[in-house]
Parts: C-alpha cells; structure tokens; sequence
C-alpha cells in the first residue's frame, strides 16, 4: 500500500523497509536496501497508478543511477563543510533533515539519519571522484 505523506520540505520519513525523502515540491527520492524486486514492482506500479495515470505527475525509476555512501563519525559535518557552500550548523541537529547541495563540486543529496551518521546519495559516474576526495579531506580533520 502506497500512502502519501504529508511532510515538511527537505525532510523525510521512514517506513519499514523504506524511506521517502521530500526533494522538492513536485520531488520524491524513495529507497529502501532491503526491499526485494517483486516488492519494489509493487510499489513502482502503485506509484504509477496513483501519480501517472491521474496525471499528477510521473515516476522514474532511477535506481542505477545513484550510490548511496553511509558515513558516521564525529566530524562527518565538518568534512561536509570543507567541500559545500551549504550551512551545516543547525542542519547536523536536525534528525530527518535533508538537503541538495554540493560536495567538492558535485551535486549530492544529503540526508541526516542522526546527529553523527548520515547517507550521501551521489550519481554512479562521480561516486568514485567524490569517495576519493572524501579520503583525502578528511585524512586533514
């Protein structure tokens, strides 16, 4: 069963097995790392039915397209900070926050699972540039 969420902007909510990020107005980033494929059929198909076909919008399956990075530390904020024009003082407070910026010049998607662990959603193609970056800033925190 798909349910829609009401929601502050740039936040998030968590279900069981999945957790639905507010992006935008008209933006919603849907994940999950233990849902199986007939689940996720399931629920792309509700989305479809639901968004598509009253022509609310559309869905795209954008899958292969991001690399999830789980970070957690003490000075993950700070290593963030070195590397985006964003303002991470009251944001690293904020359990469930999220926010579109970028990091050492490449778009990412932050979202604060907790006050020292977060997700870095990143597209594939600069995942591995940006992984290398993190390496080196933080080896001078």
């Amino acid at each position: 069963m798909v349910r829609v969420w009401f929601m502050m902007a740039r936040s998030m909510v968590w279900r069981i097995h999945q957790v639905t990020i507010w992006l935008s107005p008209d933006e919603w980033l849907i994940f999950s790392n233990t849902i199986d494929d007939k689940d996720f059929n399931q629920i792309e198909e509700k989305l479809i039915q639901n968004i598509c076909k009253t022509k609310l919008g559309a869905v795209i399956d954008v899958t292969d397209q991001f690399v999830m990075i789980n970070l957690s530390g003490n000075k993950i904020f700070d290593l963030f900070q070195t590397g985006s024009p964003f303002n991470f003082n009251e944001f690293r407070n904020k359990k469930g926050a999220t926010t579109q910026t970028l990091l050492a010049k490449i778009d990412v998607i932050i979202q604060n699972k907790d006050q020292n662990d977060a997700n870095l959603f990143v597209r594939r193609s600069f995942s591995r540039h940006l992984f290398s970056w993190m390496s080196d800033s933080a080896s001078r925190l």
